[in-house]
């Protein structure tokens, strides 16, 4: 599956108030790893889709306003912007810090994670 996928089916099942914190957590890793997936989902064509109401844990709430505020400020994003960007905000400790954001990332990048996610998910009528 491609990282634009996971954000793709990431605002399909929250139209539909569906919950994974796993998929919030993919789609963070998605937007934080993949320039691109910003540019396209953050200030291009689907930004209308894609916005803090569609997450529901306070910590990817933060994170994502954190990640909007890079992107619309042209700075790119990475867990060190990220992470000094939550600090400036006061936000840092409140999402469990730095080792929380590169949970992200780790869960991101093994796909055995992904993969059993993806077979749940299929089973879940969109």
């Amino acid at each position: 599956m491609k990282t634009d996928d996971n954000i793709k089916l990431f605002i399909s099942l929250r139209k539909q108030n569906i919950y994974s914190n796993d998929f919030e957590r993919l789609t963070l890793a998605s937007l934080i790893m993949f320039e691109r997936n910003c540019e396209k989902y953050l200030i291009g064509p689907f930004c209308i889709y894609l916005n803090i109401d569609n997450f529901i844990n306070s910590k990817h709430r933060l994170i994502f306003e954190s990640i909007q505020e890079l992107s619309n400020n042209g700075i790119k994003i990475d867990l060190v912007t990220l992470s000094k960007t939550l600090k400036k905000n006061k936000s840092l400790k409140d999402i469990g810090g730095v080792n929380y954001l590169v949970s992200i990332i780790d869960d991101f990048t093994n796909s055995n994670l992904k993969n059993n996610f993806m077979k749940n998910i299929k089973k879940i009528p969109l």
